[in-house]
């Protein structure tokens, strides 16, 4: 059975998008979100995880990118968001650290997946459809070599 997940993709008004680092796990930075919970849908589990990471009310405006990774049989689904409600940010507890980051000065580590959707959100495109189907080709935490 295919994982489901989805993401939040919220850019600040100076066109930074934000980050998260998990406490738990291989604590790289990410992008909000998860798997939706039992019986919800994509954008009612985003708007839920969303609270729970960040503690912010949002609105997802729309579907950027379809991202498929058929080694593990897993769809990821990146929606643009923006917030409601807060000014201020504050970590859920599995989350250590949050910010907002412009293209050229991503934090590191970030799994390549995630800088793909990243880097597709900045460009502005949607409509995305990627499939990843080799494991090694996306065990990286740089696009580009160093």
């Amino acid at each position: 059975m295919t994982i489901l997940s989805v993401y939040g993709i919220i850019f600040d008004k100076n066109r930074r998008i934000l980050l998260i680092r998990h406490s738990l796990g291989s604590k790289s930075w990410t992008i909000p979100g998860d798997r939706p919970g039992e019986g919800e849908s994509p954008i009612e589990g985003l708007v839920r995880i969303i609270d729970d990471e960040i503690h912010a009310k949002i609105k997802p405006i729309r579907l950027l990118g379809a991202y498929s990774t058929t080694y593990n049989d897993a769809l990821s689904l990146s929606i643009e968001a923006e917030v409601v409600e807060p000014d201020e940010w504050v970590p859920g507890e599995d989350v250590s650290d949050i910010g907002f980051f412009a293209a050229f000065d991503l934090p590191y580590p970030i799994h390549y997946i995630t800088q793909v959707i990243i880097q597709d959100a900045f460009e502005g495109r949607t409509g995305v459809i990627r499939v990843f189907s080799h494991p090694e080709n996306t065990d990286k935490t740089r696009l580009t070599e160093e």
